[in-house]
């Protein structure tokens, strides 16, 4: 799931070689009330536009969200956040997550915590987090995200 910019998967889908994808390219994906699912083998690149739901992100998980379990996804490049959480309890591991223009995953639920060990944030020093991982060159995580142990080398 990318940007009809990106010419790197499926080819010149628009006609235009000079137009680059760029993070916002189209809204990402919103899951909004639904029982609990698993989204496996994903990619997803240069979404996150900011639209009536506000701020997206790549994935963004609404109101009423049941359990999500994310394990070898590419989420890369979105806008403001790969995963925006605010709802809804989650799992993800053995995936890739950088590039994103503010975090990997921004959680602003309180209760239980984001699990996301075992995932690559772009740096074998793990992601950036101002007070758990100040040394993290990688994509950045809210509070509320369990990170340690990450992987140092990118699973996909």
């Amino acid at each position: 799931i990318t940007s009809l910019y990106d010419d790197i998967v499926g080819g010149n889908t628009y006609g235009f070689s000079h137009t680059a994808p760029q993070p916002g390219d189209f809204g990402g994906i919103n899951f909004d009330t639904f029982a609990p699912s698993i989204l496996s083998h994903v990619v997803l690149r240069y979404g996150g536009a900011v639209n009536s739901l506000g701020m997206q992100g790549g994935i963004k998980f609404s109101a009423n969200v049941g359990s999500v379990t994310i394990n070898n996804a590419r989420i890369v490049q979105n806008l403001f956040a790969g995963i925006n959480r605010q709802s809804g309890n989650m799992t993800i591991s053995q995936s890739s997550l950088y590039r994103n223009t503010s975090y990997g995953i921004n959680s602003s639920v309180t209760g239980s915590p984001v699990i996301a060990t075992g995932n690559w944030w772009g740096s074998a020093s793990g992601p950036n987090h101002p007070t758990l991982n100040t040394g993290g060159a990688g994509n950045s995580v809210s509070n509320n995200v369990v990170f340690s142990p990450w992987l140092t080398s990118d699973p996909n």
